[in-house]
């Protein structure tokens, strides 16, 4: 697995897989609607959900693009994984009022032929509205 980077953060870099950390706030669990916001924004299909774990489909596959008449690129798998951040690496001061979770996200292929520019084109753009959706760094 390698790694690369891409708008000054290191991402982990498999064969068609792209993994990466966010840090974002949850102050009286707001980070569940700015969620909820980017499933509906992006017209995600929520595939499995728990507490702490989120998995969706993004995109359509060649038939589905066909059928309905859409345009986009193909599927990917996106996994969430939630934790609470809890201050970590934070001066003692700090942690009191830290209401953090970090989330680690994992986008993959769902389908269809991916060359992997392409592939790596369309994960990176996902991650990129995530932030904004997260209001992450």
């Amino acid at each position: 697995m390698s790694t690369v980077e891409t708008e000054g953060r290191q991402r982990a870099v498999a064969p068609f897989q792209i993994k990466d950390e966010l840090v974002t706030s949850n102050i009286a669990g707001t980070l569940m609607l700015k969620l909820c916001g980017f499933v509906e924004d992006q017209q995600a299909r929520i595939v499995d959900i728990s507490e702490d774990h989120l998995k969706l489909k993004i995109g359509y596959t060649l038939f589905e693009r066909f059928w309905h008449g859409l345009s986009g690129h193909g599927p990917l798998e996106v996994t969430l994984d939630i934790r609470d951040g809890a201050g970590e690496g934070l001066a003692d001061w700090q942690r009191s009022q830290a209401r953090h979770a970090r989330v680690c996200v994992c986008v993959r292929p769902a389908g269809g032929a991916w060359g992997q520019k392409r592939f790596e084109s369309c994960a990176n753009a996902v991650l990129h509205r995530l932030r904004l959706y997260l209001m992450s760094a």
